[in-house]
C-alpha cells in the first residue's frame, strides 16, 4: 500500500494547545517515530512531503522516500491543511494520506484500504456543531463565494475527520484541491485579519466539512472507516482494537510519555536516535529564533 505523510513547518508557532515550541517538537518527532516505525513493520510504502527543516526533523527515519515538495510553501500558518493539500496534489490516485499523528497498527486495516472502491475512505464524522457553525458563518460572511449548501437533512455530522484519507476518484480529488485553494486565495484577498481570532480555526471547514459537501452534493461513493460503533480513535479503551491510533489536538501530549515507553521498549535504538534528534532540532530552532 502507498502511503504519505505531510509535513509543513510553518504552522509550528511559540505556543500550540498551550505548549512551548520544545515541547511541540518532542511531541512530533516523537510519534512520527512511532508511526514510520508501524508503517515499516507492516510494509507500508510510507513516503513523506516536507521541507527543509522537516527533512532534517525526518531525515532518520525509514522513510521510502522524503519529498521536499514544500520548500516553496508560503500559505498563512493558520491553515494547517495547506501542506497536506500540496502533498496530495504529488501523489497518485489512490495513495493514503493519514496524520504524522496517527498510527495504523494491525494489518487489516491496510488490507481495507487497499481493497477499497469507494471514491473517498476517510477516517470518521466530526460532530462538533457549535464549533462548525461558528466557522461556517465567519466564512460566509468573509468569503461571498463559500458553498451554501443545506445541511439540515445531515445535520448529525458536520464534517469528515480527515486523520486518514484516501481518494479513489479523480474527479473528486481535483475538485477538492481546486476548491480548497479557490477558497483560500478569496479568504485571503477579503479578510485575512480575521486570523487573529483564535476561536476561528479555517481548516475544519476547508479541509474536513468541504469535502463531506463535496461527496454528498455530487453523489460520490464514500466509506467510513470508524462510525460511533467503532469508539473514538484518539480514546486509549478503544483505538488499539481498532488498528487505528490518531493522537489528535491536545490528546497527543497527554499520552506523550506513553509513547516513549512503548518506542523505548520496543525499538531502544529508534528511540535514543529520536531522543538525540529532537534535542538538536530544539537547541538549532531556538538559536534561530533568539
Amino acid at each position: 500500500m502507498r502511503a504519505f505523510h505531510s509535513f509543513s513547518t510553518r504552522p509550528l508557532r511559540a505556543e500550540n494547545y498551550n505548549r512551548k515550541l520544545d515541547k511541540q517538537i518532542d511531541c512530533i518527532i516523537t510519534i512520527a517515530t512511532l508511526s514510520c516505525l508501524q508503517a515499516e513493520r507492516l510494509d507500508i510504502e510510507l513516503v513523506l512531503h516536507t521541507d527543509e527543516l522537516g527533512e532534517r526533523m525526518f531525515g532518520f527515519l525509514p522513510y521510502r522516500n522524503i519529498y521536499r515538495t514544500l520548500d516553496k510553501h508560503k500559505c498563512h500558518e493558520r491553515f494547517w491543511a495547506s501542506g497536506k493539500m500540496l502533498a496530495h496534489q504529488h501523489e497518485p490516485l489512490g495513495s493514503v494520506h493519514y496524520d504524522m499523528d496517527a498510527v495504523i497498527k494491525k494489518i487489516d486495516l491496510v488490507r481495507v484500504l487497499e481493497n477499497s472502491t469507494e471514491d473517498l475512505v476517510v477516517e470518521a464524522h466530526e460532530y462538533e456543531t457549535q464549533l462548525y457553525d461558528y466557522t461556517t458563518n465567519k466564512l460566509w460572511e468573509i468569503v461571498p463565494n463559500f458553498p451554501r449548501l443545506d445541511m439540515s437533512s445531515y445535520k448529525k455530522y458536520d464534517a469528515f475527520r480527515c486523520g486518514l484519507v484516501k481518494i479513489n476518484s479523480q474527479e473528486l480529488k481535483d475538485k477538492y484541491i481546486k476548491g480548497y485553494w479557490k477558497i483560500y486565495d478569496e479568504f485571503m484577498r477579503h479578510n485575512p485579519e480575521v486570523l487573529n481570532d483564535k476561536n476561528f480555526t479555517p481548516d475544519i471547514i476547508l479541509e474536513q466539512s468541504y469535502l463531506l459537501n463535496l461527496v454528498l452534493q455530487h453523489n460520490h461513493s464514500y466509506h467510513v472507516l470508524f462510525g460511533p460503533s467503532f469508539g473514538n480513535t484518539s480514546n486509549k479503551n478503544t483505538a488499539t482494537s481498532l488498528g487505528f491510533n490518531h493522537f489528535m489536538s491536545s490528546v497527543k501530549y497527554d499520552w506523550l510519555e506513553e509513547i516513549k515507553v512503548q518506542l523505548k521498549k520496543g525499538n531502544p535504538h529508534y528511540f535514543k536516535k529520536s531522543q538525540q534528534k529532537i534535542k538538536e532540532i530544539v537547541a538549532n530552532v531556538t538559536n534561530k529564533k533568539s
